[in-house]
């Protein structure tokens, strides 16, 4: 069960990345800390924009068994920014103004598969599980990377935790401009 979500939200990520065709959707990887827990995790996601200010960024973080709790999440994550580095180009147009921080808030619905579940003193744990967490993020960088930082807090289970992450932007990539074509004399 647990390799066929992992597969279904990497597929998420890719089609939904690779269906935009702007030069401003992103793919990248982070690594999560839950703080009560203690644990340490991994995740893959994509940015996909919805405008200048908002984007929908699908999520797949792991916690592997070397943790108390080893557990997946898939998620839907939904970013406004309240510091915005675009700039108006002209036409409805907007550049990415470079090292210019983005702050944002988010808005996450995750699905929860505890791998390891035992039952516990929390009603509200079970093996497959729906959550919510809200949470303030920050990303600096270029047009084609950027680091980011997020601190979240679950509102079903208390526990907050923070990731980190780097975010590539295929489409921003700057090639050559100029020819490989010998000149002529």
């Amino acid at each position: 069960m647990t390799k066929h979500v992992l597969l279904l939200c990497i597929a998420i990520i890719l089609s939904t990345s690779v269906s935009r065709a702007q030069d401003s959707w992103g793919v990248g990887v982070s690594g999560a800390y839950n703080f009560p827990l203690k644990s340490i995790g991994v995740g893959v996601r994509g940015q996909i924009p919805l405008g200048v200010k908002m984007a929908v960024s699908p999520q797949v973080r792991y916690f592997p068994k070397t943790n108390q709790i080893n557990e997946v999440y898939a998620v839907v994550a939904f970013q406004y920014n309240l510091l915005n580095p675009y700039q108006e180009r002209g036409h409805k147009r907007y550049i990415y103004k470079n090292n210019k921080p983005t702050v944002y808030t988010t808005i996450e619905v995750a699905y929860n598969q505890w791998i390891n579940y035992l039952p516990t003193l929390s009603k509200n744990a079970k093996k497959n599980n729906i959550l919510g967490n809200v949470g303030l993020g920050a990303a600096i960088g270029s047009s084609s990377v950027r680091l980011f930082a997020e601190a979240k807090y679950n509102v079903l289970w208390n526990e907050t935790f923070g990731e980190i992450g780097l975010l590539v932007f295929p489409g921003t990539i700057r090639k050559n401009r100029y020819s490989s074509c010998p000149k002529i004399k």
